[in-house]
């Protein structure tokens, strides 16, 4: 049984043109943040203090796993 061939694309210029145009609408919405907010520091500072706190609390229920007779982590 012969393949099917897949139906042509649209030629190399007219997605050249619609990356171009795709690029324009990224510039466009690029987001102006400042950057010397206090309050996205503290948001900063929050977000980065749970993810170190639960990066933490990983590690120390793998070595309870480990440490522990039957696998399970102690209380």
């Amino acid at each position: 049984m012969a393949r099917k061939q897949a139906p042509k694309g649209k030629p190399e210029e007219d997605l050249s043109r619609e990356l171009q145009k795709l690029d324009a609408k990224a510039e466009e919405e690029e987001l102006d943040i400042d950057l010397s907010d206090p309050d996205l520091h503290k948001a900063a500072t929050k977000i980065q203090a749970s993810f170190r706190g639960h990066k933490v609390r990983k590690e120390t229920e793998a070595k309870d796993a480990e440490g522990s007779p039957d696998g399970a982590a102690s209380q």
